[in-house]
């Protein structure tokens, strides 16, 4: 999730707000209550508070995409919601799960040391007087406790999160994560790239044209060729791929014809789905890759634990948004990141 890569980075940051439409945040008294989750009252100060270093992120990589109307786009999200709404129900389901860990912190004896709520509230004083005239103008960020509570809860949810992650079983055996690796090379047999930018299909002399390629690559790196280069006198794309048993990310037929294969054998020319591959298996026992994927299966688990564990809480919980106060909430303005300061873990 994005509030989760947004941790450190709220944590060491200092943010500016620039303007990009006119008009400015909304008027709202901070203290108003947005959202209730059991008995907790989230204010408006810390939800848009949060909702804007969550923007930053958004106004980074997403601007670029899909332009300055992006906040009321739909076809990004996949939903009915546009982009803008989209991460306003995302922040507001942040917080449930903030405050349900933070109710439960004391399930693992996790407390905060007063040395840790001094540094979250000097992190919370510079970041606003670093910011005030920015942000305090384009988004009624006001308030120093907004910030200083949005912390403490990132904190609280990294130790807890960590609390529950550490009971999962570290132990993969090289047969689960065991991975072979190979280059392949890869034709577009279907369609290109147009010059006003639009996807078209390709005609039939052209894909006579690319299988031709093909071909002639294919009998080159065969020949002990260099793949790279041939590559890019072909305008084909080169990648490596390390994969295992039941390994979804690859083509079906692709993983086939690699299975087939020994080290620094090729295969045939694969055709599949529109696209053309040469496949050459570079190792039948990658370490670097098995070991990676021994990580990333002790991450599954570790994920797989903390959502076993706290959906029930989450579960339990009931969330009354005030969606007269939140509706009010706009993206007028662009935020964007500046330069690190002092982070408060």
């Amino acid at each position: 999730m994005i509030r989760k890569k947004m941790a450190g980075a709220v944590l060491a940051a200092v943010v500016t707000a620039s303007l990009l439409f006119g008009g400015c945040g909304a008027n709202i008294d901070p203290a108003t209550t947005v959202a209730t989750i059991g008995d907790t009252k989230v204010s408006y100060g810390l939800a848009n508070f949060w909702l804007r270093m969550q923007q930053t992120n958004y106004d980074v990589y997403y601007r670029q995409y899909f332009g300055n109307g992006m906040w009321d786009d739909k076809s990004s999200t996949g939903t009915d919601k546009t982009m803008g709404e989209n991460l306003k129900q995302t922040v507001l389901d942040g917080f449930k799960q903030f405050y349900v860990l933070d109710e439960h912190k004391a399930d693992y004896n996790i407390e905060l040391t007063e040395e840790e709520m001094a540094k979250i509230k000097s992190v919370a004083k510079s970041f606003m007087e670093k910011n005030s005239a920015a942000v305090s103008k384009g988004y009624a960020v006001t308030r120093e406790e907004d910030v200083a509570e949005a912390l403490r809860l990132l904190t609280v949810e990294s130790k807890v999160s960590k609390a529950i992650k550490s009971g999962v079983d570290k132990n993969v055996s090289d047969e689960e994560a065991a991975q072979r690796t190979f280059t392949y090379i890869r034709f577009n047999i279907k369609n290109k790239t147009g010059d006003n930018g639009s996807v078209v299909d390709l005609t039939e002399d052209e894909i006579k044209t690319v299988r031709e390629k093909a071909s002639k690559m294919y009998e080159a790196v065969k020949a002990g060729g260099n793949v790279d280069d041939l590559a890019k006198e072909n305008d084909a794309m080169v990648s490596k791929y390390s994969y295992g048993k039941n390994d979804e990310g690859m083509a079906k037929a692709v993983l086939e014809a690699a299975d087939k294969l020994k080290e620094g054998e090729f295969s045939d020319i694969i055709e599949n789905e529109g696209f053309l591959y040469i496949v050459r298996l570079d190792k039948e026992h990658d370490a670097e890759a098995t070991e990676n994927k021994k990580q990333s299966i002790i991450t599954q688990r570790e994920n797989e634990l903390f959502e076993s564990v706290t959906k029930p809480w989450l579960d339990a919980k009931e969330m009354k948004i005030d969606e007269a106060v939140w509706s009010k909430v706009k993206f007028e303005r662009t935020m964007s990141m500046a330069a690190p300061s002092s982070s408060a873990q």
